[in-house]
């Protein structure tokens, strides 16, 4: 993650002062911004829960006056309910295939471990072994409190369909819920075609890479389809992971750029579902970079700017030793895998 050089040490004063206390919930470096709207210029960032008076802070708890402060907390969004909290059933209309039984199975469409509602596969990638997983987060392929490694993953999620008996597409690899990452692979067991290309954009990520402030990103997910945003800060948030207790991550957070998306006038860049798309950006020569791992939203169901999180995928890649090529196979054969079955799998972590 690149924090501009010239904010990291006030940053770092900020994060020991403030991270973890009552009432905030993260500190970044970004944009700064006014009733939501973001402004020019970068400057270091406290977010909490509720903005007080000054009479009512604690003297520990003051921020500089060179820091903004912005009313904003994160959480992990349900897939069973809507933006204004109504429980959701069947399909959205226009976006149904991410959400149904897919064979051959492609980035986007609806995943998840047997125990969880559903996700978001975010991509095909490797092990050092050779072996074809996916990639998405601990919340979607592990997630319950009784996970083991070598879970079975359905496809689609358990809320939308997914059987045990009948869709299960990979098994339980690795997991990390850390103040780095909310990430997990899953190895492929070969029982359907696999094609590397998004749903909706038939995007091929060719490289990972990491983001800076104002990078422009696109992602495609469960719920929400295709969105587009761009990275407004980089930072660490806090977040409740129910039974995992709290963890404070690394992310960039992502402002939306479109309109007209599927909740209407109310915005989505990302929504219950979502986590485990790909934020990438794309660059000259047909480049398309894996960057973001998306795994958290706004907390509040109609907040004044939609904002998503999203943690570093080069950092997962080099954790979990993982390349979108074949380490076994030449660079020829790895370019022409477009559209081949998984390689042969296993269930246990490696």
């Amino acid at each position: 993650m690149n924090i501009p050089t010239e904010h990291a040490d006030f940053l770092e004063n900020i994060k020991s002062r403030f991270l973890n206390k009552p009432g905030i919930t993260g500190v970044s470096v970004g944009y700064k911004e006014k009733e939501g709207k973001t402004l020019g210029g970068i400057c270091v960032k406290v977010y909490v829960n509720r903005k007080l008076k000054l009479n009512d802070i604690p003297e520990e708890l003051q921020v500089p006056s060179n820091c903004d402060v912005v009313e904003r907390s994160f959480a992990i969004p349900n897939p069973m309910y809507g933006p204004n909290g109504e429980r959701l059933i069947g399909t959205y209309d226009d976006i149904p295939e991410n959400r149904l039984r897919q064979d051959p199975i492609r980035p986007g469409v609806s995943v998840g471990n047997y125990g969880i509602t559903a996700g978001t596969l975010g991509l095909f990638c490797y092990n050092k072994k050779g072996e074809r997983g996916i990639l998405s987060n601990f919340h979607v392929l592990a997630g319950h409190e009784n996970f083991e490694i070598g879970d079975p993953i359905l496809q689609p999620g358990a809320f939308d369909g997914g059987l045990v008996e009948t869709d299960v597409i990979a098994n339980l690899s690795k997991i990390e819920l850390s103040g780095k990452a909310d990430s997990a692979f899953a190895i492929l067991n070969g029982s359907r075609n696999v094609i590397p290309t998004t749903v909706r954009d038939r995007v091929y990520f060719t490289d990972v890479a990491s983001l800076d402030i104002g990078d422009e990103v696109e992602k495609e997910g469960r719920t929400t389809g295709h969105t587009s945003g761009f990275v407004t800060a980089i930072g660490e948030w806090t977040i409740n992971y129910g039974a995992f207790g709290y963890q404070t991550i690394k992310s960039y957070e992502i402002r939306p750029t479109m309109t007209g998306q599927p909740f209407g006038q109310n915005v989505e860049v990302s929504y219950g579902g979502d986590s485990g798309a790909v934020w990438y950006k794309k660059e000259r020569g047909r480049k398309i970079l894996a960057c973001g791992l998306n795994f958290a939203g706004e907390s509040y169901y109609m907040p004044r700017v939609e904002n998503a999180l999203a943690c570093d995928i080069p950092y997962i890649f080099k954790a979990f030793e993982l390349s979108l090529k074949n380490p076994n196979m030449s660079s020829y054969s790895n370019n022409r895998d477009t559209s081949g079955s998984s390689s042969s799998s296993s269930s246990s972590s490696s």
